[in-house]
């Protein structure tokens, strides 16, 4: 299945004024964000900018667009999925905290867990949430693979949740061991919302031809949908542009 948004002829994100921009985007696509919420996503692109310049948190080629390859990509999602309220999240390989940070900020409802295996990164990680004051949220140093080996992380997330870090056959087997077991939940009828993820689920942002890693995943065990969602949005074109979507397993 492939669910997408229409879109309108307004051109790319606005440099001078990403913060409106960004707000206006949200406002089109039904996400109602909050003046805190704005200026919390400000100060967090202001500190990750000055911690990427000791530490390599986000490519230096996508940095001058943070606003657009970053803060709005890893929002995408919240236009076109419906996540559980209060849900627990693993955010594979955060990096500079992405996408974990600014969902946090807009879904403060969710409580999240940072995974990264390098220390500098999760240091730098941790600096950040502890100045921009977030809670229910972690970083934790370990690679992916070993987390169910901690003490009270087996079987303890609702989603897993990765930005470009693996292939779709390799997520899968890292989130096996760390989602919740399944239940027999039924997708509730809101016509409002895009697409319902009932947990266990695994939601990895994708781009370019998704084909051959969607057939990949279906074909693995223990596996009751798969699919791709267009991140294409009202007010915005530049997910289009790049291609951008994610791909949805429900275990």
């Amino acid at each position: 299945m492939t669910v997408s948004r229409e879109t309108d002829s307004q051109p790319g994100f606005d440099v001078e004024n990403p913060t409106l921009r960004l707000r206006t985007v949200c406002l089109q696509n039904g996400l109602s964000v909050t003046d805190v919420q704005i200026a919390q996503l400000a100060r967090f692109v202001d500190l990750l900018l000055e911690w990427n310049q000791k530490i390599n948190l986000v490519s230096r080629k996508s940095a001058n667009e943070v606003w657009r390859n970053h803060i709005l990509h890893s929002i995408s999602i919240l236009f076109v999925l419906q996540l559980q309220r209060g849900a627990s999240v693993m955010d594979i390989g955060t990096g500079g905290g992405l996408p974990g940070i600014p969902l946090k900020i807009l879904r403060p409802d969710l409580t999240i867990s940072l995974v990264d295996s390098i220390q500098k990164k999760v240091k730098a990680v941790e600096a950040i949430m502890n100045e921009l004051k977030l809670v229910g949220i972690e970083v934790l140093c370990a690679r992916v693979e070993d987390m169910p080996k901690r003490k009270g992380l087996r079987g303890s997330f609702d989603y897993t949740i990765a930005r470009g870090v693996a292939p779709m056959k390799d997520l899968v087997r890292y989130s096996i061991p760390v989602l919740k077991p399944g239940t027999k939940q039924s997708r509730e009828k809101r016509p409002q919302k895009e697409f319902q993820v009932i947990p266990p689920a695994l939601i990895a942002f994708k781009g370019g031809n998704v084909e051959a890693e969607l057939k990949q995943v279906k074909e693995l065990k223990g596996i009751k949908s798969a699919d791709v969602v267009n991140l294409t949005l009202k007010g915005s074109e530049q997910l289009i542009d790049l291609e951008k979507k994610v791909i949805v397993v429900q275990f």
